[in-house]
């Protein structure tokens, strides 16, 4: 689908829009889960056999876990050289959204134990019945990246806030490619963002524009009066009809 909508002709059309960035807008727009999966390789063993993962290529997270389903049925696509597969039956495969590191179902901070399903209730603003002595700050991304990568701070998704503390535990988010109340945790060790969550910045999507700025043709706000005349012999001057107050505006005054 992105591939067609990217190759069909227009007058202008920006190039430097990826099929992330189409992929996003789709998803915020239609609230349709679409998932892209790729496999990569990793280095062969010592016994000459690859070793294959599943990587999210593409997700949308908050599409997943805090929008209601509609009509649209989700939608599952693995990439593998340059290929697009449907699966027949729906997957069961768990996707790295963090490269190099596997999600957890829980890990542990100060000796505390912090859970994925708690994690998910952050997300999703069910606060009340959890208790932490620190503040846990919950990011995602939209496909595969490095944990050491500054994205991350850019996706923060959910926040717990721990009263009479300034210590903060950044935790990843890794939803499942089908189930939406399901999802697993890292803990980020480089992440120093400690801004206050924002819950309104969720669902903001930038638009797409076809084309570059330059391309296009603007016309001006206003238009001016012909300036090779006097404003007095211009057509909607003459037209004007003068106040009582105002008697000589619009009216050409001949001197002697």
């Amino acid at each position: 689908m992105v591939e067609k909508l990217q190759i069909t002709a227009r007058e202008t059309r920006n190039k430097k829009i990826d099929t992330v960035q189409v992929l996003k807008y789709i998803t915020w727009t239609l609230n349709i889960n679409i998932t892209l999966v790729k496999i990569t390789a990793r280095p062969p063993r010592k016994t000459g056999h690859k070793l294959f993962c599943f990587c999210y290529s593409f997700q949308n997270t908050l599409v997943k876990i805090l929008k209601a389903p509609n009509r649209f049925k989700p939608i599952h696509v693995i990439t593998y050289k340059k290929k697009y597969y449907i699966l027949n039956e729906p997957p069961t495969i768990f996707p790295l959204l963090l490269k190099r590191v596997n999600p957890e179902v829980q890990i542990t901070y100060k000796n505390i134990s912090v859970r994925a399903d708690q994690i998910l209730d952050i997300v999703q603003g069910k606060t009340e019945h959890l208790s932490f002595p620190y503040t846990i700050n919950v990011y995602t991304a939209y496909s595969s990246i490095e944990k050491t990568s500054r994205e991350i701070e850019n996706n923060m998704i959910g926040q717990f806030l721990a009263e009479n503390t300034a210590e903060i535990i950044h935790v990843f988010l890794t939803p499942d490619i089908e189930n939406s109340n399901i999802i697993r945790i890292n803990a980020l060790e480089t992440v120093k963002h400690s801004v206050k969550f924002n819950k309104h910045n969720l669902f903001v999507n930038t638009h797409i524009t076809e084309g570059d700025k330059k391309d296009f043709c603007r016309t001006p706000k206003e238009v001016l009066l012909n300036q090779k005349s006097c404003i007095c012999d211009h057509e909607e001057t003459q037209q004007y009809s003068p106040s009582q107050r105002d008697r000589n505006l619009g009216i050409t005054i001949h001197s002697l």
